[in-house]
């Protein structure tokens, strides 16, 4: 079975303003002091990426692993709201794949988004991979999707790999919900964090 697929409206734009050089160049250096400063002068907007609380003092307490990857994850908080999952669940794979057949060369952008890293240190708390799309692409990647979901009848659906049986209709129904992710983000003006 594949990993599940979320996505969350993410304000990329507040992000690299604020916090994306530091999180790639103090995590580069397993600086965890710099970061869990980060989060202390602006508690007031994170939340705990486990139960979507607001962090109040003691929000350490929650912490498990203790590494870089962990407090990335608090600090990525503060440019999303985790209880506000829209992902593909599921059938992101079956998705992507389609996509590709239809020489779509945004698919992995769409659906996967692209690392955040720098040299070989890469942000991905969960260990599953975690990607953005950033908002001033959301605009014309909705544009393209809007475009590529008349060929979805193009595609043979017994030619994918997908482990699971499927038809066109179930093909159909989660190229809607990538779209309308991709319509939240434009709605807020925001871009997207897809993870596992």
């Amino acid at each position: 079975m594949s990993m599940e697929h979320k996505a969350f409206v993410f304000d990329t734009k507040t992000y690299m303003e604020q916090l994306n050089n530091l999180l790639v160049d103090r995590g580069a250096n397993d600086d965890i002091a710099t970061i869990r400063q980060f989060i202390k002068e602006h508690i007031d907007i994170m939340r705990s990426p486990y139960t979507g609380g607001e962090l109040d003092e003691d929000w350490e307490e929650e912490i498990e692993k203790g590494d870089i990857q962990e407090y990335a994850d608090f600090a990525l908080t503060g440019y999303y709201d985790p209880n506000e999952d829209i992902g593909l669940s599921y059938e992101w794979d079956m998705l992507l794949e389609a996509l590709k057949k239809l020489d779509f060369i945004e698919a992995e952008y769409c659906i996967l988004g692209k690392s955040i890293q720098k040299e070989n240190f890469k942000i991905e708390p969960g260990y599953c991979g975690l990607g953005l799309v950033y908002a001033e692409d959301i605009p014309w990647l909705y544009q393209k999707l809007i475009t590529v979901q008349d060929r979805l009848d193009e595609i043979n659906i017994e030619e994918l790999k997908s482990f699971i049986e499927i038809e066109q209709e179930d093909l159909k129904s989660v190229f809607e919900d990538l779209i309308s992710i991709f319509q939240s983000a434009l709605n807020d003006k925001k871009g997207l964090m897809l993870t596992f």
